[in-house]
């Protein structure tokens, strides 16, 4: 690959980003915008021990000169440089030592989220899918599913100018249970938007009630960024209107103490779940099996995130003849020996119509 084809255009947390001088002028500007809408105010820390440091953006296309595997209308593979190809999607992927290589034709199929993940498993790292921050000097994890409220608590704390936060969906796990902050732009609901945070922004936003209007709008807006390279009107009004949320960058609503610039080692895990039972059930969880349950489940919680690319890392495993999938599997082992080593792992359970306060006593009593 002639590298001088490639411009750098940011660093996310050790990993340098590069994008392709043959995509065509209107294309690199929709992807400069489509990252900005993906990592709004994403600070970048140093990570130590980042192996993989680089992401290269580049246009889908086959070199039909190179000797490839090819499953007809499916998946083209070339052993000499590991990349492959969903011929169907036109999208390629080559993982390597230090560096990831993604082959696209739309926005819509890239998630710079996804393509972290790669380098940080590459470097024996790994996102999770919790809530992270320092509450009472003691650094928290709180992995769960999407709606369980992760971004309450995150609102609510970061009210205490003491509290630091690592993230509110994504946080960075390493090999030695030390935590990292992944600050990728805060999805709000206006409930969270008026009780905790329309102080803080920097301007008055608008929901309106989701409809099958504004998703069409917002779909056909991102279609125009994609094809021509600029945006009509501003990215989280039409999220707003047609998907109930808006995302905004975390440094407008903490100070800059509150944003974490380095790791610190993981003191406390709380797994929150809902369930129909009628009372709150908090508990510590020190047998070993119990531990390696709650682990299990938050993986496939993490990897419920990148469900979109599942297929693309099975095939991938199928033809350069790893585990299925070894990328999966680095990042299940490094949770699982984050819940068998830190030293207080805890379980609540809530019932379905909790109120979110519950869940910040709930943790108070852990802590």
């Amino acid at each position: 690959m002639d590298k001088e084809n490639f411009e750098k255009l940011l660093t996310i947390n050790s990993v340098d980003i590069w994008i392709s001088l043959k995509f065509k002028e209107k294309k690199r500007k929709a992807i400069d915008r489509w990252l900005h809408t993906q990592l709004k105010g994403l600070l970048n820390i140093d990570v130590e021990g980042m192996k993989c440091k680089r992401i290269y953006l580049e246009p889908y296309s086959i070199d039909s000169a190179l000797e490839s595997e090819v499953v007809p209308g499916a998946y083209r593979f070339t052993p000499e440089n590991k990349k492959l190809h969903l011929t169907n999607k036109k999208i390629s992927l080559s993982i390597l030592n230090e560096e990831i290589h993604y082959g696209f034709n739309t926005i819509l199929s890239l998630s710079i989220h996804f393509l972290y993940f790669l380098c940080s498993v590459q470097s024996n790292k790994t996102l999770v899918h919790a809530a992270g921050f320092k509450h009472k000097e003691k650094n928290i994890l709180v992995p769960a599913f999407g709606g369980i409220g992760k971004t309450f608590l995150v609102s609510k704390l970061s009210q205490n100018l003491t509290t630091s936060i690592y993230g509110d969906d994504l946080v960075m796990l390493d090999n030695n249970n030390v935590i990292f902050p992944y600050h990728r732009p805060m999805c709000m609901y206006q409930y969270h938007y008026e009780n905790y945070l329309k102080d803080r922004l920097p301007r008055r936003h608008y929901f309106l009630k989701p409809s099958l209007l504004w998703r069409i709008l917002f779909r056909l807006r991102i279609e125009i960024l994609d094809r021509f390279g600029f945006q009509i009107g501003d990215m989280d009004d039409f999220s707003a209107h047609s998907k109930g949320y808006i995302t905004t960058a975390v440094g407008d609503i903490l100070n800059d103490r509150q944003i974490p610039k380095h790791g610190e080692s993981l003191d406390i895990i709380v797994v929150i779940k809902r369930t129909s039972a009628s009372e709150i059930v908090i508990k510590e969880v020190a047998d070993i099996e119990e531990r390696k349950g709650l682990a299990t489940y938050i993986s496939a919680i993490t990897h419920h995130e990148w469900a979109a690319y599942h297929k693309l890392m099975l095939a991938y495993s199928a033809f350069t003849k790893q585990r299925i999938s070894e990328q999966f599997r680095i990042s299940e082992n490094l949770i699982e020996k984050a819940f068998l080593t830190t030293g207080k792992v805890c379980l609540i359970q809530l019932p379905i119509n909790a109120k979110d306060l519950d869940i910040e006593k709930a943790l108070d009593s852990l802590v």
